[in-house]
């Protein structure tokens, strides 16, 4: 469903105007060959092959935007140096409009210098960073207020305002909560990244705002470098200032995000266990404000970047070392016609489902739900799951999401990726539709939809984890599929034991052929 949406979102042919607000510098990165390690000290020595200089920051962002099919702005300081000259011909020469940018005889152009090397047929890793910096950490009252007024005129056309890492060396207190004010009031969307210790009412209303982890558990109150995200206590920061979805960035267990309801209740992001980085940063957040300006939200978003990163590793072995490799509306479109199956649409996420039943899809029918795994499809399960579909009229089926599967067994999570275990389930004609499953026992799944009748079984050494009570809670039917002696998943690769969180490791099954036993008519 939210690449479908998405297909809907990019076939518009529309043009948004996103205004960006942050540090515009310069990326100069040298890239070359490990051979061997200088004689005067333990340092390798970099063989240069190749050299490039790039837009950074705000300039980097508003290229990304562009080659969207968006009009991306970026707002930001620039001096009279050499530096300066050079950004502006490289504005120029990507069709960026300079139109935002703020001149300061005093403001001096920061330059990053990376050392990019590799050595035999390794991938490229940082070697060295230098930064010329030459920018002053505090806004000032002249330049802040020439921000603003450089935009003013472009929000009367319901402009999304993008606020990098930052953008408060930009922009003072008051004149950033007035130019967020003024952008919700004229019907535009707020995208920012909030820097620690920031004062959350300047954002208060914004669409979607991203803090890193450590600075989340300042503002919780839980100092630490990785504090452990309470979804609650998030939801409640985001309901007191309005903010409609917040995005936890460089979390160890995978991006969060979480979007505050009416009653207070909260939902968790798409949870692949994706890690939101410092590099990766800057595109995600293009990528949040350009759906946004055209009318999704975050979950449409972040199906866009796992698209996106889909795309750059198709290309990664294709083009040069280093090279930033733009991604077009045109590039989207593709892989979204392509990325169709014969199950499209099968897969739902929690919110999806609810989505799903809100349209009264399922009205009038007997559900029947049946949860797992799935990381090998057998054939015992197969039958299992037919017999479980004759006991009504639509069967969906859960699988246990891989951040799901890495909690309860405190490492790696499926041996198959959630993606690839939920297609291969929808792909049976039994199977109407796979819900994603963030809770071990289905119990929100089980809450939400509420199925007349709940097949346990399929993987017996998993049953004691389904929250039965849920089902005895709203009158639901409990039933076992009669199927025994089917080969548990013992072996993948090398010496795999499959285990469940209360249940011991399961011995090695003669090498004979499961026996399957026969089903009775179901009641």
């Amino acid at each position: 469903m939210h690449r479908e949406a998405l297909r809907q979102l990019l076939a518009q042919g529309l043009c948004p105007k996103i205004l960006v607000f942050g540090e515009l510098f310069l990326r100069h990165e040298v890239l070359g060959l490990v051979r061997q390690i200088a004689p005067e000290a333990p340092v390798p020595v970099l063989e240069v092959v190749s050299e490039e200089i790039q837009l950074g920051g705000a300039g980097e962002v508003a290229a990304s935007l562009t080659a969207l099919g968006a009009w991306g702005l970026p707002v930001a300081l620039l001096g009279q140096t050499e530096e300066a000259r050079f950004v502006r011909r490289l504005l120029d020469s990507q069709d960026i409009s300079t139109a935002g940018l703020i001149t300061d005889a005093e403001y001096q152009t920061r330059v990053v210098m990376r050392f990019l090397g590799r050595a035999a047929s390794a991938n490229f890793a940082q070697l060295l960073r230098a930064d010329w910096q030459g920018y002053s950490a505090q806004a000032r009252p002249a330049t802040s207020l020439a921000a603003v007024r450089k935009v003013w005129s472009f929000l009367e056309e319901r402009a999304t305002i993008l606020l990098l890492p930052g953008h408060q060396q930009l922009l003072l207190p008051e004149h950033l909560r007035q130019l967020v004010n003024e952008t919700l009031t004229r019907g535009g969307h707020v995208v920012a990244a909030i820097p620690k210790n920031s004062d959350w009412s300047l954002y208060s209303g914004s669409h979607c705002v991203f803090v890193e982890c450590a600075a989340f558990g300042a503002s919780a109150g839980q100092p630490s470098a990785h504090p452990q995200v309470d979804l609650s206590t998030a939801a409640k920061l985001a309901q007191q200032n309005g903010i409609q979805a917040l995005v936890i960035w460089d979390y160890p267990q995978g991006a969060v995000c979480v979007t505050p309801e009416k009653d207070g209740a909260q939902s968790a992001a798409d949870p692949s266990g994706t890690i939101i980085t410092d590099d990766c940063l800057p595109e995600v957040l293009a990528l949040s404000a350009f759906v946004y300006a055209l009318g999704g939200e975050w979950r449409l978003a972040w199906e866009l970047y796992q698209l996106t990163r889909a795309i750059k590793s198709r290309q990664h072995e294709l083009l040069p070392p280093g090279t930033r490799w733009q991604i077009t509306r045109r590039d989207l479109q593709s892989i979204l016609r392509d990325a169709q199956s014969p199950c499209h649409g099968k897969v739902l996420s929690l919110s999806e489902l609810s989505q799903y039943l809100a349209q009264g899809l399922l009205q009038g029918k007997r559900v029947v739900f049946a949860g797992g795994n799935f990381e090998v499809l057998q054939p015992g399960q197969v039958s299992a799951l037919e017999w479980a579909k004759s006991l009504g009229d639509c069967l969906i089926v859960g699988v246990r999401s891989d951040r799901c599967l890495r909690d309860a067994r405190g490492r790696a999570g499926g041996l198959v990726c959630q993606a690839e275990r939920a297609a291969m389930v929808a792909a049976l004609d039994c199977v109407d539709l796979v819900v994603l499953a963030e809770d071990l026992g289905f119990s929100d799944v089980l809450n939400l939809l509420r199925p007349q009748v709940v097949v346990k079984g399929i993987e017996a050494a998993w049953d004691a984890t389904i929250g039965w009570q849920v089902v005895e809670l709203y009158g639901g039917r409990i039933m076992t599929a009669p199927i025994l002696a089917c080969r548990p998943v013992i072996r993948l690769g090398r010496n795999y034991v499959e285990k469940s969180p209360k249940a011991p490791a399961t011995e090695m099954p003669p090498e004979n052929e499961p026996t399957i036993l026969p089903f009775p008519a179901a009641a």
